[in-house]
């Protein structure tokens, strides 16, 4: 396949472990300080939790990239309780379905991702930090529709990715009785490594390659 497929897929992989990684970030929300508008008041018990999630992305023509569209669905389950004083962490699982589709009926592919990870918050009256780490790993499966000369195929592929999605959260906390205001830093960064163990798009290219162009 032509690179330029390949990389709709790599980012439809990252938008999908963000928005797994985005389950667990609110869960740290939810656990870090709960604040009355003057007063401080301590951080909520853990206990075990499930969410769901979902996002379309759609991608217009760029620099030799296809235009795409994409619809994700997720689920993810955790458990988490109060490590110490104001520490709270916890583990989770999840797993998201992902249908893309290529314009001009190019092509489509199904994608199918499973997590694990771990996330720790910790909060006081004025700041708190948060951390979450997943790991993950994207099955996929592609068709490609090639229309060339006499040749009308369809080429499959079918490989798998894995990485990792670290998180890192920084924010202030202020009160004006009424009202919060809380400055937020974040770090994201999402590492993949792709393999590739399909053979079948190489006997399509040999069969174009054999074609005879009427004149």
């Amino acid at each position: 396949m032509h690179p330029a497929i390949f990389e709709a897929l790599s980012l439809t992989a990252a938008d999908t472990a963000h928005m797994i990684n985005n389950t667990f970030v609110d869960r740290l929300r939810f656990l870090r300080n709960s604040y009355d508008p003057c007063n401080f008041s301590p951080l909520q018990r853990g206990n075990m939790w499930i969410a769901a999630a979902g996002d379309f992305v759609r991608q217009n023509k760029s620099q030799g990239l296809r235009g795409f569209n994409t619809a994700s669905e997720g689920i993810a389950v955790g458990l988490d309780n109060k490590l110490y004083d104001a520490l709270y962490g916890g583990v989770g699982v999840a797993y998201s379905r992902t249908n893309l589709h290529w314009e001009n009926s190019a092509g489509h592919s199904d994608i199918n991702s499973f997590y694990a990870g771990s996330y720790l918050t910790y909060g006081t009256p004025n700041y708190f930090i948060d951390a979450t780490l997943l790991g993950f790993i994207n099955n996929f499966n592609v068709r490609r529709n090639i229309h060339f000369a006499n040749i009308d195929r369809t080429a499959r592929n079918r490989h798998y990715s894995y990485g990792f999605n670290p998180h890192l959260g920084f924010g202030l906390n202020m009160y004006y009785c009424t009202m919060d205001v809380i400055p937020l830093l974040m770090l994201i960064i999402i590492l993949f490594n792709r393999i590739i163990t399909a053979k079948k798009e190489q006997k399509v290219l040999i069969l174009l390659s054999k074609a005879t162009i009427p004149t």
